[in-house]
């Protein structure tokens, strides 16, 4: 008996050591763990005012599954990160109308700088140009949804015990309570890109955009090639989540934005049951079904209530992006696989795996979000492979802002004032965004295609150059014409192009606002850049053999026959521009005009005339300088002539002096008659 019960103390013992190394064996985190082994059948319930979680339907079983998700993440990932001291918490930046800074909901939640001061940022009185508002994050609206929009994040964080690990990023891009423009709830095209591009600059890891066009608005947000850019920039380091809309509309009708754009997780709602809700706009456009009826979220401190909308959805699929990641880190700091490119993360959430759960809309099975399964389960399947081609958009700036396909401009070669040169620069992306293999960037091919228009009105490519290849291209318009800039590339399978088109228009000319310069201005800074300052109307030539070479400001993209130059009202040349040398004896100004011919009936004098004044060398400034510089020469060396002359004298006389006192004694010693 007393064998028996040493062996099996040993066992017991042997079984604690066993089980205290696995639990001390961080190494051993390969995200393997699934639902059914987190499956804790109580767990004690987090209290929200008069809320608990145990009352919330979407915190069950059968779809988020909190209690088996908490046991997931403190078995399999808080412990890594412990063990690592990992300090570098995933950040959320939820761009919104702002957050109630008072709700204690947030507490130890939101990003801070290195002074322990909250961080945020407000896009619209950025894209006023106001500075001394840019940090103004407080959200003004009635219903406060910004603020619960964030809540549902923050509740999320702290039910799975996450405080360390995942921190709030609050972006205001709704117009203000002292703005013109809209009501506090409103957001536009620019304020919503700003956010965004603050959001990826402040290193944000997800981006939750709770908003959408409106019906109106859809087909202008469609065609919003700025904003689609600064997305897939985005795209390619933040995951970006937004929401589908509550429209009860399928996205084969109207699709809404910028759930629907390429590189963004659009999220539509669903509610208990399996089922969706009423009003969430749904389809193909989008990506995947969360919880979004009867959300717990907070407006106001220790305040809460149940709401509904995509808007509350899209926080829960943020925040699945933001465990994924933290996951995805953990596995990495346990020696298993580094964290892949933010759009292979962005894929594994959208991807639609055989055995996933989905939400059936008129007939059509969509992803319904289960974020263990994600976490555990779905990564085992990542596949960070590139993905082919599947098409090619081009875009274009000028002088750095944002040009719409389809519009016009005007030849603007030289000069940089008003919208800039008429110089663009195009952009190419690959479709899937951020997916593709850059190396195929390379081999982008760029053609300049001018077209024309036949008497029928039948429109034909008159001529096709390659101005280019790569992700980029430049190009100076320098003529009139309707032109397109064509972005190709071919794969294997298939070849993919796309055209950006643009109206050049020639630039009209007035003599009253052109002026006669020198050449050298033409390219100097005051004129290529506008920086203002005089122009000069003369020029002094001096001597002979000197000449000045004349042009006309403005002229350089106007379609004229000819510039007639006069000299004292004589002809004297005909051309762009014109050399003046002067003859004859200097000490005669010259008066110089020019009549620019743009056609036989319109041959309008630029309106100020050019003087050119002829001087002998004498005359020079330097020559002034030079007379004064040896006047004062020679009075300083007759000056220094003068005391020598006076110092001679003195010393001179000074000698005499003492011969005259030494004379008479010397005498009288050597007298040989003197007696003793």
């Amino acid at each position: 008996m007393s064998r028996f019960l040493t062996i099996r103390n040993l066992s017991v013992i042997a079984l604690a050591v066993l089980l205290v190394l696995c639990a001390l064996m961080p190494a051993a985190f390969c995200g393997t763990a699934y639902a059914a082994e987190f499956s804790a059948d109580a767990v004690t319930a987090t209290t929200y005012g008069d809320y608990d979680t145990d009352s919330l339907w979407y915190f069950a079983e059968d779809e988020l599954n909190i209690s088996a998700l908490r046991a997931f993440v403190s078995t399999n990932v808080i412990p890594v990160l412990e063990a690592n001291s990992y300090d570098d918490p995933v950040v959320i930046a939820v761009v919104d109308t702002g957050l109630d800074l008072t709700n204690s909901v947030f507490s130890g939640l939101l990003l801070t700088d290195e002074d322990g001061r909250i961080m945020g940022y407000n896009s619209y009185y950025d894209s006023k140009n106001d500075s001394s508002k840019l940090g103004d994050i407080d959200d003004e609206t009635e219903d406060k949804h910004g603020t619960k929009v964030a809540s549902v994040i923050a509740m999320l964080i702290r039910e799975l015990g996450l405080e360390d690990y995942i921190r709030i990023y609050p972006v205001k891009a709704s117009y203000p309570s002292d703005s013109s423009d809209g009501g506090v709830n409103n957001f536009d095209r620019t304020t919503v890109r700003l956010a965004i591009s603050n959001a990826a600059e402040t290193g944000a890891d997800v981006i939750n955009l709770s908003l959408c066009s409106t019906t109106d608005s859809a087909s202008t947000w469609a065609n919003d090639a700025q904003l689609q850019n600064v997305i897939a920039s985005a795209a390619t380091q933040a995951t970006i989540v937004a929401a589908a809309g509550n429209n009860s509309r399928a996205s084969t009708s109207t699709k809404f934005y910028p759930a629907a754009y390429d590189g963004v997780i659009g999220v539509m709602a669903s509610a208990e049951g399996g089922t969706y809700h009423t009003t969430t706009n749904y389809g193909p456009a989008y990506d995947v079904f969360a919880p979004g009826e009867n959300i717990l979220v907070s407006g106001a401190d220790a305040s809460y209530e149940l709401t509904s909308g995509t808007s509350m959805a899209a926080p829960i699929v943020s925040f699945a992006a933001a465990l994924l990641k933290l996951t995805l880190t953990a596995e990495e700091l346990a020696g298993g696989e580094a964290v892949p490119r933010n759009t292979v993360v962005t894929r594994l959430i959208t991807h639609y795996f055989e055995d996933d759960a989905s939400v059936t809309v008129s007939g059509d099975e969509y992803k319904k979000l289960d974020i263990l399964k994600l976490v555990s389960e779905d990564i085992l399947n990542m596949d960070d492979a590139w993905l082919p081609v599947t098409g090619i958009s081009v875009s274009a700036t000028r002088g750095g802002s944002a040009v719409t396909s389809g519009g016009s401009m005007t030849v603007q070669t030289i000069r940089e004032t008003g919208s800039g040169r008429s110089y663009l620069d195009f952009t190419a992306s690959l479709t899937p965004v951020g997916d593709t293999d850059p190396a195929l960037e390379d081999t982008i091919v760029w053609e300049l295609v001018e077209y024309t228009e036949d008497s029928s009105g039948e429109e034909s490519e008159a001529s096709v150059t390659q101005i280019g290849s790569g992700a980029s291209c430049g190009y100076l318009f320098s003529r009139a014409g309707d032109f397109g800039v064509r972005a190709s590339i071919t794969t294997s399978s298939d070849t993919y192009t796309a055209e950006f088109r643009v109206t050049v228009a020639q630039a009209a000319w007035n003599g009253a606002n052109a002026f006669i310069v020198t050449s050298d201005y033409i390219s100097s800074d005051a004129y290529v850049n506008g920086t203002g300052g005089s122009i000069e109307n003369g020029v002094t030539l001096y001597g002979t053999g000197n000449s000045v070479t004349l042009t006309v400001t403005t002229i350089e993209d106007v379609a004229y026959e000819a510039i007639n130059w006069y000299v004292n009202g004589e002809i004297a040349w005909t051309g762009a521009t014109f050399t003046f040398e002067p003859s004859g004896v200097p000490g005669k100004d010259y008066t110089v005009t020019a009549q620019v011919i743009l056609s036989d009936t319109d041959k309008p004098f630029v309106r100020r005339a050019f003087t050119v004044h002829h001087k002998s060398w004498a005359a020079h400034p330097l020559f002034a300088i030079l007379w004064t510089a040896l006047g004062v020469g020679v009075c300083a060396g007759a000056a220094v002539l003068i005391v020598r002359a006076k110092k001679k004298k003195a010393a001179a006389a000074a000698a005499d002096a003492e011969k005259d006192i030494l004379l008479p004694a010397e005498e009288e010693k050597k007298s040989p008659i003197r007696k003793k």
